[in-house]
Formats: C-alpha cells, sequence, structure tokens
C-alpha cells in the first residue's frame, strides 16, 4: 500500500509519497455533495468528501488526480524556498512590513524583542514574542484605517470603525450596514502598499457591497496596481495558516 492512516472520528490521516517524499493526507467528512482536493501553500493535501463517502474512496481520488497534486507541488517549491515559508512554519525567520527577518532565541535581553539590522532577537515562547512584535505595529493599521478613512468621507454615509484580529481565510472584511472594517493582524507582515490595498479594498465595500464591476473600477481608480497587489497577496496566504 502507498499510505498509512491515523484515525480521527470524521478525519482520517494518510502518509502518501509524492516527488519521493512523504506528505500527509487530511481526508475530512462534511455535509458537501462532492470530493474536493486542494494543496495548501505549504503542500499539505486536504481532501473534504461528503459523510456517505469512504475514506477508501476518497483517497482514490486523490490517486487518481496524483498527477495534478505533484504538479502543484513541484509548482509551490519554488515559491516555499523563495520566501522561506518552512522556515516561517519553524519560527526560524520573521516578515515585518514585508521584510524577512532572522528570528534568534536569546533570553539574555531586558526586554522580549530588540530588532537588529537582518536579525530580530526574543526572549521567551517564540509565539508570544512574536505577538508583542505584531502587536506593536498595530498602530501602522490604525494610521491606513484614518488616512482611508478622510479619503472617503465624501463618498460613505457610515461611520466606520475598526478592528483588528485574526482570521484564518481573509485579509480583511466590510460590513456594509453597520461600517465595521475588520482587518487582519498579520499584515503588520506584508508591504505596506498590501496593507493599503487590503484597506482601500474593505472602504470601497461602503460605497459598493459586492464585488460588481462599479466595485471593481471604483477601485481600480484608487488602486491602479490592486491586480499586482492581489497577486502578491496570494503569494503571502501561507501566513494565514499561522
Amino acid at each position: 500500500m502507498w499510505y498509512n492512516n491515523i484515525m480521527n472520528k470524521l478525519s482520517k490521516i494518510y502518509d502518501i509519497n509524492i516527488n519521493n517524499e512523504v506528505h500527509k493526507v487530511e481526508i475530512q467528512k462534511k455535509k458537501i455533495k462532492r470530493i474536493n482536493i486542494r494543496v495548501s501553500q505549504i503542500n499539505e493535501i486536504k481532501v473534504s468528501c461528503p459523510l456517505n463517502c469512504t475514506y477508501d474512496d476518497a483517497l482514490s481520488k486523490v490517486y487518481q488526480h496524483r498527477d495534478w497534486v505533484e504538479k502543484t507541488m513541484s509548482r509551490q517549491n519554488k515559491n516555499i524556498e523563495t520566501l522561506a515559508i518552512r522556515q516561517w512554519m519553524r519560527d526560524e525567520v520573521i516578515y515585518l512590513e514585508g521584510h524577512c527577518y532572522n528570528l534568534i532565541q536569546d533570553n539574555s535581553l531586558n526586554e522580549v524583542f530588540l530588532i537588529r539590522n537582518q536579525d530580530v532577537f526574543i526572549k521567551g515562547d517564540p509565539k508570544k514574542a512574536i505577538d508583542k512584535i505584531r502587536q506593536s505595529l498595530y498602530y501602522k493599521i490604525t494610521e491606513e484605517f484614518n488616512l482611508c478613512h478622510h479619503s472617503f468621507q465624501p463618498y460613505i454615509i457610515q461611520k466606520p470603525f475598526l478592528e483588528i484580529k485574526k482570521m484564518k481565510s481573509r485579509w480583511g472584511s466590510c460590513n456594509y450596514k453597520t461600517g465595521r472594517i475588520v482587518i487582519n493582524k498579520m499584515l503588520v507582515h506584508v508591504a505596506p502598499e498590501l496593507l493599503h490595498y487590503v484597506m482601500m479594498h474593505e472602504f470601497t465595500h461602503l460605497i459598493f457591497p459586492n464585488h460588481s464591476k462599479q466595485f471593481r473600477d471604483f477601485l481600480k481608480k484608487c488602486v491602479p496596481n490592486s491586480r499586482d497587489y492581489e497577486k502578491q497577496l496570494k503569494q503571502f496566504s501561507f501566513l494565514l495558516l499561522t
């Protein structure tokens, strides 16, 4: 057999060999109608299947699409290498405003973190230290919100307010009726122009609630490079997995 499985209620995890490397395939049963296969940006294979589908049938589907999985992984390996994604996941590097820094443990520090040249020194638990660093940059999100609010005042009737929090699948969201704009806290890790684009995107939703042609046309006038920024954000979607 080309797999081993680990049982876990409505999900199973299998080990399979792809491109001479062992990768895990997680199969989850959900209230859906067909089998869906996706490869995450860090080359994790995720499969969703209907509740009445057997795990063997779902796994067979992966096998049938093995060529596609292999090609997808090969294509993504360059991005994984270029952006040091594996090192990010292991807390060996950190992105701050689009720049990559080495993350170095130093428990002799007097503070939780210290940024020096291309290195960020941290003290204590890495996750807690990284969150402190992140919080220290939240003011960048607030400043961007205030700038956009000022620019959009002639066009909107809502009184927008900002919420910064972690989201698993979105960079931002907007409630057209209440004016609530939510920005993903992970945006402090990307370049300022990408944060600006997301904020402009959400503020545009205060005028156009959906992604209509009018929405796209208005946003493009405000941010001419919006397509390029969308592509860059897609490259950094691994930040959402943290």
